[in-house]
């Protein structure tokens, strides 16, 4: 079995839903995938946050590697999202602080399967090489520096997208197409509720959403390839029975991250939890 590395950002996030809001609250491409990932393979986070970042959240991260986690002085990435009753997202404030520009440690990567979350592209494009780099993104970074998030793209295994985002960095919205001219090897297409596709060089595999209580959706995303990309570190392939089961896998760890405020579904749920939804999931022919 091989290790997963979740190069992210760990984040405080002020959130305000239809259910409520928080403040300051554990965050971050780096907490969702990584607690995600942790229940399929050897998973770490390499991050640096503020000094205001409380290192009690670092507790809820339980078996999870933190040794890569560098503190410095200044503040920490803070993102500020309201989520609304027609189901769009709107982000009114993301800030990096003193994390803008940096990079931690991250050791030789090349037997890790690596998850690069919602970085700059800048910061992104250094990572690797590796045995396997997934990289996601958010809409911020398309519209500020599109050519070389692209770039980063191109170079990476999985490119992880929602719909909005495939057609805003390639002008297009044929999955194909969109692969093509990214230059990933997979496509990850995301679209919330109505589930994901994997695309490869003449396959599709499609899986669907599984049934939650949405609460909160923000991470849903970062879930998904956590828990997908540490399923291809525990088989150690990429064989078409891996990628389904990944993909039931990623469907149900985004289905259980929605479920309450930031990551506190996923720091509850175990590793059965998971398999539990992956296997409903496969049961109801939700696989294609």
């Amino acid at each position: 079995m091989s290790r997963v590395l979740v190069v992210a950002p760990l984040v405080l996030d002020d959130i305000a839903t239809p259910q409520g809001a928080v403040h300051g609250e554990l965050g971050g491409s780096a907490a969702y995938a990584a607690l995600a990932a942790r229940h399929f393979a050897p998973t770490a986070i390499a991050a640096i946050v503020g000094a205001d970042f409380p290192l009690r959240y670092l507790d809820r991260l339980a078996g999870v590697d933190l040794s890569r986690i560098e503190r410095v002085a200044g503040a920490s990435f803070r993102w500020v999202g309201e989520h609304r009753p027609d189901g769009t997202t709107v982000t009114l404030s993301n800030d990096p602080g003193a994390t803008a520009g940096r990079l931690p440690a991250l050791g030789d990567l090349r037997d890790a399967y690596v998850v690069v979350g919602a970085l700059e592209p800048n910061l992104q494009e250094r990572v690797g090489p590796a045995r396997f780099v997934a990289i996601d993104t958010m809409p911020c970074y398309i519209d500020d520096d599109p050519a070389r998030l692209r770039r980063a793209l191109a170079g990476s295994d999985a490119a992880f997208l929602t719909r909005e985002e495939a057609l805003r960095l390639t002008g297009s919205a044929d999955a194909r197409e969109i692969r093509r001219l990214l230059g990933a090897r997979l496509l990850v297409l995301k679209a919330g509720a109505e589930g994901a596709a994997v695309i490869g060089d003449s396959w599709t595999i499609r899986v669907r959403a599984h049934q939650a209580s949405a609460f909160d959706p923000t991470g849903a995303g970062d879930a998904f390839a956590g828990a997908f990309v540490a399923t291809l570190a525990e088989r150690g392939g990429e064989s078409e029975s891996t990628l389904r089961l990944a993909a039931r896998r990623g469907a149900a760890a985004a289905s259980i991250a929605v479920e309450d405020f930031g990551t506190r579904a996923l720091e509850r749920a175990t590793s059965e939890d998971i398999e539990r939804r992956a296997r409903a999931l496969e049961r109801t022919g939700a696989l294609a």
